[in-house]
């Protein structure tokens, strides 16, 4: 399964607002098991973000001026906070050779960190504008690592929308586990350094001139506060066994933007590595497939785009639907072993 797939799977979720049943597994599946290599699941898995969770470049658009209301409730991954209204506005921006970038909003809980942000060029020439290094750090020292983004550029038709040549506007997700416990208050500092690469054709003869003959715009550095918003956690490991297998549950965390969970799987082949397939329930909601990233030898951590505001304190599950294992000697031949493992939650 290649990124233009999940891209596409993506924004058919996106599409249909998470209906109650967003079952993409079966399709995921389908196209892992169809794959002579293991190398399809482990870059849907790793690349090209911590997650796994492609950057859509869906060109939806915006009226110049707007930094909330429905344009970023358009975003799949800030979309249970948007639609509360829990963005808070920062409004900052600094300009550096004619190129502009604001920082719109921000928003801050338990799980995730995220900030909204627009990019304007002085230019409406041929170019492509690239975030290619961003930084956010607090006060207190912790650096807080970026794990997706997700972006809108041009003109949709199926929106009706365009954005103005040479603006585009960004979501970029922060993991704020590693920080755990946050404050109450976040004081932040955000460094973005802009790579700007032009680019020659149009249409189908498109081209891309290489990243390194682009020349590098910045910092731009912005110092704002954004409050924390709690969520539910659960830190008492809980163990299943199905197929003669342990998986433990170390912690869970349901937030507004988000659930993660931490597990850990005693492996039943140490030849093999091991990639968990989840679906969580919570309420009527079920929803499959959701992003991992390895978390430590035998640990994975899961993600899913659905949290408490979305939700409410229902109860629900966490699944492990199976255990997919790959030999890297033997890459043709995947071993499947199915389950549950199921992990209560808990209002």
């Amino acid at each position: 399964m290649d990124e233009r797939e999940l891209s596409h799977m993506l924004k058919e979720m996106a599409e249909r607002a998470f209906p109650r049943e967003a079952n993409l597994w079966p399709r995921l599946r389908a196209r892992i098991e169809a794959s002579s290599q293991p190398a399809g699941i482990r870059r849907w898995i790793r690349q090209p973000l911590a997650w796994g969770l492609v950057a859509l470049l869906l060109a939806l658009g915006v009226g110049v001026g707007a930094w909330a209301g429905n344009l970023w409730e358009r975003f799949t991954l800030a979309r249970g906070p948007a639609s509360a209204q829990l963005l808070t506005p920062i409004g900052l921006q600094q300009e550096r050779d004619g190129y502009r970038i604001t920082l719109e909003w921000a928003y801050a809980d338990w799980n995730t960190i995220f900030i909204g942000y627009r990019i304007q060029s002085p230019s409406q020439a041929n170019e492509r504008l690239e975030i290619t290094r961003i930084r956010l750090t607090d006060d207190a020292g912790r650096v807080f690592q970026p794990e997706a983004e997700e972006g809108l550029i041009g003109t949709s038709t199926l929106m009706g929308l365009t954005l103005p040549p040479g603006e585009q506007v960004s979501i970029v997700a922060f993991d704020a586990w590693e920080g755990f416990p946050l404050p109450d208050t976040l004081r932040l500092q955000a460094s973005f350094q802009l790579n700007v690469i032009p680019i020659s054709g149009s249409g189908e003869s498109l081209q891309w001139i290489a990243p390194n003959t682009g020349r590098t715009i910045g910092p731009f550095t912005f110092t704002f506060a954004v409050p924390v918003h709690h969520g539910n956690r659960l830190a008492i490991p809980q163990t299943a066994i199905a197929n003669g297998v342990r998986v433990t549950m170390e912690q869970l965390i349901i937030t507004s933007s988000s659930t993660k969970a931490r597990l850990c799987i005693t492996s039943p082949d140490p030849q093999r590595s091991w990639n968990p397939v989840p679906q969580l329930t919570l309420g009527s909601y079920t929803v499959y497939g959701g992003g991992i990233r390895p978390d430590g030898e035998g640990c994975f951590r899961i993600f899913f785009l659905i949290g408490s505001t979305d939700l409410g304190r229902q109860k629900g599950s966490l699944q492990i639907l199976e255990l997919i294992g790959w030999d890297s000697e033997r890459p043709a031949e995947s071993v499947r072993l199915p389950g549950p493992w199921v992990f209560p939650i808990e209002p």
